[in-house]
């Protein structure tokens, strides 16, 4: 079944001068989509207990990702990730997580009341970004903390680091414990030998892809995939429906199948030209001698070819050009990178407008100099669990005033959603330099309480 199929089981309940009384309430009028968007209905199957097309649909999936079951996700890759913390935790367990993970992965922590032993990951000065973690670290931290429920990473980064997940994966093994890996970023990655290899082949237990990221797929469509059988498929369903809306998005559910047989079905060949231009860009782009890109040379373990990340002193000042001056709407400016998310769908125009702005540009830029940057993520020590700290007596203070006292609430920057901190976390006088604006921390705490 592909999107045809799912579209199919739809047309043959609505496509007979239906009389639609029931939800949603534009009644399908209006532009082609919305006849697309229906209810669960005789024949349009139900995401919660899917037996019909969705089924048919998620099975299609879990065979071209190479998972043993794959869920559909319409709220995103966030729900998918509370979903698997939930399916390996219980209230009071211990979780080793990756501090450079998800904003989504925090909050799952605190509304289960699961107590994190962070890793931190290593760490580029010349980029100012996260390059993933090392294994030793992860190898560390479950020999300090035997009784943890599992390990949960994120890779590749939002600027298309990967880490060496076969070798965590292993490692996490030997100790019986399940690898759960945000691979947000990376729904492609298994349709194309010469990018990364995927999470799942590289043998983690749950996956949690944004199909919307990188595939063509209507935003929030996700997907969860279940590795291997140290995760429990009925408990991830039954999670997963506590956590799901209860009229799940059938546009969006279409819209993940489509993405999936699209890949299927030409995703090599377009990987493949999109790889070439991402290349090409790069190459043009150092040659102007004003930026430099991130690739696999940069002191990283492996890189997502399809992800263009610019080094530019003035970055924002670029993007300001980009956008004013040439019309080029760009993901993300962090203050020193440029981030760019090409997909498939890009037209070998889009790169052409690239490579001539950036080299116009260029000419009025100085010399391309490492920046070095060192101000990487402050290691913030935890005091206390995250759910004690965000559900406790609050205040609102300055950040000066915040120094010395326990944060009741992540500080975080969307995109890329990785907190500064955390509930539970010491504001420091090294994070004061990161606030902005006022913080909210718990009342009537002291600087010298006892780290976790």
């Amino acid at each position: 079944m592909d999107i045809k199929d799912v579209k199919s089981s739809i047309d043959s309940v609505v496509k007979r001068n239906t009389a639609r009384f029931f939800m949603p309430g534009h009644k399908g009028l209006g532009s082609v989509m919305l006849h697309y968007d229906v209810t669960e209905l005789d024949g349009t199957d139900n995401l919660h207990h899917p037996q019909g097309a969705i089924h048919t649909a998620q099975h299609l999936a879990s065979v071209a990702f190479g998972a043993l079951h794959t869920f559909f996700c319409v709220n995103g890759s966030s729900v998918g990730l509370h979903t698997l913390i939930m399916s390996i935790c219980k209230r009071g367990d211990t979780l080793i997580v990756d501090r450079g993970c998800h904003i989504s992965v925090i909050n799952a922590l605190v509304l289960n009341d699961v107590r994190p032993v962070f890793v931190y990951p290593k760490y580029n000065n010349q980029f100012g970004i996260n390059v993933g973690i090392a294994p030793d670290d992860v190898a560390q931290a479950i020999s300090e903390n035997p009784t943890a429920k599992g390990v949960l990473i994120t890779t590749p980064t939002y600027y298309g680091v990967c880490s060496d997940v076969g070798s965590i994966a292993n490692l996490v093994h030997k100790h019986n414990m399940p690898l759960i890996v945000d691979e947000a970023h990376g729904a492609h990655f298994c349709f194309n030998e010469a990018l990364p290899l995927s999470a799942l082949e590289c043998g983690a237990d749950g996956v949690v892809q944004s199909a919307h990221k990188t595939l063509t797929c209507l935003t929030q469509g996700a997907l969860l995939h279940i590795g291997t059988d140290r995760i429990d498929k009925q408990t991830v369903q039954e999670n997963l429906n506590m956590l799901h809306t209860t009229s799940p998005s059938y546009l969006i559910m279409s819209s993940i199948d489509g993405a999936r047989c699209e890949m299927k079905r030409v995703g090599e060949a377009r990987l493949k030209r999109l790889i070439a231009e991402c290349n090409k860009v790069r190459k043009k782009v150092n040659e102007t001698g004003a930026y430099l890109c991130l690739d696999k040379l940069c002191d990283v373990y492996d890189y997502d070819e399809t992800r263009i990340v610019i080094n530019v002193r003035n970055a924002f000042d670029v993007q300001a050009m980009l956008r004013n001056s040439y019309n080029i709407l760009v993901e993300m400016v962090d203050g020193l990178n440029i981030v760019f998310i090409p997909t498939i769908n890009n037209r070998s125009t889009d790169f052409s407008r690239l490579i001539k702005a950036l080299t116009e540009i260029a000419k009025a830029l100085p010399p391309y100099e490492d920046i070095n940057n060192e101000q990487m993520m402050p290691r913030a020590k935890l005091f206390m669990p995250p759910a004690q700290a965000y559900y406790s007596q609050i205040e609102i203070v300055s950040p000066e005033d915040a120094v010395g006292k326990i944060a009741a609430r992540s500080v975080y920057k969307c995109p890329p959603c990785m907190p500064i901190l955390c509930p539970g976390e010491m504001v420091s006088k090294e994070i004061l330099q990161r606030l902005v604006d006022k913080v909210t921390v718990v009342c009537n705490t002291i600087s010298h309480l006892k780290s976790l």
